[in-house]
């Protein structure tokens, strides 16, 4: 039986029927590309093609759990098994598969930045590299271009230190039977590329392959991506490059600017019928992003009418732009009849947040600012999880340095150092040298005794948590890993640490509440292995997604994908939109024009755009011009049919108080500024 796509406009039918050969699908914003991408999966079963050689690939779980639902709403439960993934968990798959030719064990750890970073500060004491001339945080990121580019660094000319320390973080991460989030992607490529067996195993499994969001993919995961396809040919992507904003990131924007010279015979279709703005707003997205010279030329159009002009103030202070923003969203929540949750306020850098914040509370407006601690982040759940992989992967080793001594128990630095000693030189893991502290070289039976003890107290519980769920003797893990926290006395490591009860209170509900997802794991018959493997890679890292009727402070990087009715576009200035710092390093203005259309093409109704004049910075008030993407949008669309509607002070016939404090914040910027002048010359 045939899927009914009678609702759909008719480049997005197109793009769901043309199912055989390479396909380009350029989803600009708000032109429902999810529903395309629905739509053409539902068509290909609807033909009778077997859910299990469909793969869709995405970047995050929750856009991959959201494409699985929508499916089985639409042709029923055979469609859970199609394979929707991210690049990363298929990844995991991958290398769970072939683990053999990867050269690990199959219980390996995915390791997170802090135990990457930690790896890297090992590998440059190894090196007896000085970390104050290579910090190990830019040598990491030097070591993640490498892989995702698949970047040999011995061939690269003038980095044979880098190559080094390379080789030794590698040597780690085998050591500790670990990868890291590169890995996932370099390893799958240099195996399918260099492994005949392996090669043909895998481009036979997946007849039709689509991808999401293809403009923010990287060079390993396009020669992923070729690999795979090579059997068939029959690969679908779906992107924007006007919202390819991840550069820094390592995504490669000419993947989708150059799919036909990757893909030969590739068809292009072109979705810009825009189903969130209005024509107003849509025409100021498009007159900035057409000043970009490399794109693929679409003008995004929509049925909702002209809508709103958009509207744009110059504040004469960045605190006065924080307080009339703060009032005016309020104003509008009030006469718009909207709920807070309608309404973002947009910036180009998290620094800008503070101002806003502080003029929300003292409106008593509820908000939030994404990006926040993530709960899988927070320190006590780190050290929790720490012993659950410590237990499951015994090779573990950032694992084991992280928790050894925490909750204290007396383990000195040095006797840490001799055990690592050990373990290096003997190929023994550090785990199985702590049963036999006799054996590690220089260490006393004083010292070696915490050793013996941190194995004897753990041990049992590696025992229960590798019990399959049928086994009679087996517990639920959510009971036993309660009762490893009471063995550990975790709830008094976090008393002695915070003293504050409400604080402990909250970090130890933050416990409980991991106990509740070991739990739903085990329900689902989960390994203990794979959910540790999976909580490092799925969407509750990200943010807590509750939904609450706040609004909502994020940065342009942030808000992508995201919608509301009512955009506040802040800080549109030279120096932020674009940023300095990208103007220093690289002098490109084209990805940051990207994010300037990002947040444009947020709005559905309402989009204000504004600026200061001047802002304090470090203790200096510095003079600020209007970004040049501002000019770039046609006056007639602003308010009154000029951008001259933006407000000073003067104009917006402001009371003397106001006035007053105005005056009051550059006479204190300035006094400040002259102390520290004063100092200086002192």
């Amino acid at each position: 039986m045939g899927v009914d796509l009678s609702g759909l406009n008719p480049q997005q039918r197109e793009a769901a029927e043309r199912t055989e050969g390479p396909l380009l699908v350029l989803a600009g914003a708000g032109s429902g590309k999810t529903r395309v991408i629905t739509f053409r999966v539902a068509h290909l079963l609807s033909k009778g093609v077997p859910p299990e050689s469909i793969l869709a690939l995405s970047f995050t779980n929750k856009a991959a759990t959201e494409l699985r639902e929508r499916l089985v709403a639409l042709v029923g439960e055979e469609a859970r098994r199609c394979q929707a993934s991210t690049f990363h968990a298929l990844g995991v798959r991958f290398i769970k598969e072939e683990h053999e030719a990867a050269g690990l064990r199959p219980r390996f750890t995915i390791l997170d930045e802090g135990d990457q970073l930690d790896a890297a500060k090992q590998a440059l004491a190894q090196l007896s590299l000085d970390p104050k001339r290579h910090a190990p945080d830019a040598l990491l990121a030097q070591i993640s271009r490498f892989k995702s580019q698949l970047i040999n660094p011995a061939s690269q000319r003038d980095a044979r230190v880098a190559a080094m320390c390379y080789e030794a973080y590698q040597r780690r991460l085998r050591l500790m039977n670990a990868v890291d989030f590169d890995d996932l992607i370099r390893t799958p490529v240099v195996l399918m590329e260099t492994q005949r067996a392996v090669q043909l195993r895998w481009r036979a499994r997946f007849k039709y392959i689509l991808v999401d969001e293809y403009q923010d993919t990287n060079g390993a995961q396009l020669r992923m991506l070729k690999a795979l396809a090579a059997g068939y040919g029959n690969l679908c992507v779906v992107g924007d490059d006007d919202q390819s904003i991840y550069g820094w990131r390592g995504a490669v924007a000419s993947n989708i600017l150059r799919f036909a010279e990757h893909f030969p015979g590739a068809h292009t279709i072109a979705l810009t019928q825009n189903y969130r703005s209005t024509n107003l707003i849509l025409r100021a997205a498009n007159h900035v992003i057409h000043n970009n010279p490399e794109r693929h030329p679409k003008t995004l159009w929509s049925a909702h009418g002209d809508g709103l002009p958009l509207r744009y103030r110059a504040l004469e202070h960045g605190d006065r732009e924080a307080e009339w923003v703060a009032q005016d969203l309020a104003r509008a929540k009030r006469e718009g009849r909207l709920r807070w949750s309608d309404i973002a306020v947009l910036y180009r850098t998290n620094q800008q947040a503070r101002g806003f914040e502080e003029e929300l509370r003292r409106l008593e407006v509820p908000y939030r600012v994404v990006g926040g601690t993530k709960f899988y982040d927070r320190k006590e759940i780190k050290d929790a999880l720490a012993y659950l992989r410590l237990l499951t992967n015994p090779s573990d080793e950032n694992a084991l340095r992280r928790v050894i001594n925490y909750p204290p128990r007396g383990v000195g630095d040095a006797a840490l150092e001799r055990l690592a000693h050990a373990a290096l030189t003997t190929g023994r893991s550090m785990w199985a040298l702590c049963a036999e502290p006799h054996r590690v070289e220089g260490l006393t039976p004083q010292a070696g005794e915490p050793l013996r003890a941190f194995y004897e107290q753990l041990a049992p519980y590696a025992e229960v948590f590798d019990l399959p769920a049928a086994h009679p003797s087996a517990r639920p893990w959510s009971v036993v890993f309660l009762e490893l926290m009471g063995a550990l006395r975790f709830r008094d490591a976090l008393l002695r640490e915070h003293r504050d009860a409400e604080q402990v209170r909250r970090r130890w509900e933050n416990v409980e509440e991991m106990a509740s997802g070991l739990s739903w794991a085990q329900g689902r018959g989960e390994g203990l292995n794979d959910y540790l493997n999976r909580l490092s890679l799925d969407a509750p890292r990200a943010q807590d997604e509750e939904e609450r009727d706040e609004v909502s402070l994020m940065s342009l990087h942030s808000s992508k994908g995201l919608e509301f009715n009512t955009v506040y576009l802040v800080g549109v200035e030279e120096g932020w939109m674009p940023h300095d710092r990208v103007l220093e390093e690289s002098g490109a203005v084209d990805e940051e024009r990207r994010l300037a259309y990002v947040g444009i093409t947020r709005a559905q109704r309402q989009l204000t755009l504004t600026t200061a004049s001047k802002r304090l910075s470090f203790g200096k008030l510095l003079a600020r011009r209007p970004s040049r993407f501002l000019g770039e949008i046609p006056e007639e669309l602003f308010e009154g049919g000029s951008r001259a509607g933006g407000l000073t002070l003067a104009e917006q016939g402001a009371d003397p108080l106001l006035a007053r404090r105005e005056a009051e914040r550059d006479y204190r910027a300035q006094g400040f500024a002259r102390m520290l002048a004063a100092l200086e010359r002192k």
